[in-house]
């Protein structure tokens, strides 16, 4: 008898499980149309010698630029963040230059763009020293299909609120 309610009870929770499983997944994300977009252009210049007069700008070797839009933008019914794929956004050493390719709806979209903290380098009268260049955001307004929009505030660091020396190994306090 025992044995029988077991096989009873468990063959209940297995068809509890099966009926209220759903194919409709809300984790799912949105498609996102990418026929209708908009491109942002700036910078990132830095100031890493400040042993000249004047300083010079320069570019870093590497940054990483994340850049999302609000998923009611490009659907009135979504809600949410939709983060631009990293394909979409370009960074050339060489000048600086930022480009991010962005999906817009024909309302207007937001594009928020977030510089990330990155790792350089700093040269000092005292010496060069490693350290950690502090990213931060910039948004763009009102972008509709086709448009081209120019930063208007580069991510300009040149003073050293801008930056964060890093600890070395030897550098603890003994």
């Amino acid at each position: 008898m025992k044995r029988l309610s077991f096989l009873a009870v468990t063959a209940i929770v297995v068809t509890i499980g099966f009926s209220s499983c759903s194919n409709d997944d809300p984790a799912q994300p949105l498609n996102v149309d990418w026929n209708q977009t908009a491109t942002v252009y700036g910078k990132v210049l830095i100031v890493d010698d400040f042993t000249n007069t004047p300083r010079k700008w320069t570019t870093a070797d590497k940054v990483n630029i994340v850049a999302t839009v609000a998923y009611s933008s490009l659907n009135p019914q979504a809600s949410g963040t939709y983060q631009i794929p990293s394909d979409k956004i370009t960074y050339t050493p060489s000048t600086g230059e930022v480009q991010v390719v962005a999906p817009v709806g024909r309302n207007g979209t937001q594009v928020n763009l977030k510089l990330l903290n990155f790792k350089g380098s700093v040269k000092l009268s005292g010496g060069t020293i490693d350290v950690i260049w502090q990213g931060s955001t910039r948004t763009v307004y009102d972008l509709y299909p086709g448009d081209v929009a120019y930063l208007s505030d580069n991510w300009e660091l040149k003073s050293s609120y801008d930056y964060t020396p890093v600890a070395n190994k030897g550098d603890e306090a003994n």
